[in-house]
């Protein structure tokens, strides 16, 4: 799983190469791990 964020990053560039998840600020970052990981669990992997 690769989680990128802050400034120098965007959701657009994160498409781009591939990444799970952006997080525009780390008081964010907890909650799209989560969402990540419950869509994972999901999907069963």
């Amino acid at each position: 799983m690769m989680i990128f964020g802050g400034a120098p990053c965007s959701q657009e560039w994160v498409d781009r190469i591939g990444g799970d998840g952006h997080s525009a600020s780390g008081s964010e970052i907890v909650s799209l791990v989560n969402e990540l990981l419950e869509n994972k669990r999901k999907r069963g992997r």
